[in-house]
């Protein structure tokens, strides 16, 4: 299995009310694109297209989901092998929480960082999150080993 950009278990709780203001259309758009900035992209990058396709309603209804379900339901995503795929800049994803899920689930996990990234890192990084998928998915054991 693999995770994308995936947030620390505990991240800074500014970044809960950034994600909120990035996707109210009642604000002006030089402040949403301030909060867009600070929460999902990598210093130097555009973040203007992602000032429009926002639905509050589903922001709303994804932060409540996350609130009712308990994280350790979740949270060791199962017991296969693990791809931890990390970006630079992910403001989620503070420096010093780079290794937990390997200390706190061993072998199974492989942490890879994608360089000039931030939590998009998929719109980002495109090519380089392939290339990093594709060599894990080289070097996982055979089904049944």
């Amino acid at each position: 299995m693999a995770i994308l950009a995936a947030a620390a278990k505990r991240y800074p709780e500014a970044l809960a009310e950034a994600v909120s203001k990035c996707a109210d259309p009642s604000l002006p758009d030089s402040e949403r694109l301030k909060y867009l900035q600070l929460a999902f992209f990598a210093p130097g990058h555009d973040a203007s297209a992602w000032l429009s396709g926002f639905h509050p309603e589903v922001n709303a209804s994804q932060r409540a989901a996350g609130l009712a379900t308990p994280q350790e339901q979740w949270w060791g995503a199962g017991s296969v092998p693990l791809l931890d795929l990390q970006a630079e800049h992910d403001a989620f994803r503070p420096h010093a929480t780079a290794h937990d899920l390997r200390e706190e689930f061993g072998d199974r996990v492989t942490v890879v960082t994608i360089a000039d990234a931030g939590h998009a890192l998929v719109p980002e990084q495109p090519q380089a999150v392939v290339a990093a998928l594709v060599e894990w998915m080289r070097n996982l054991p055979p089904r049944g080993s």
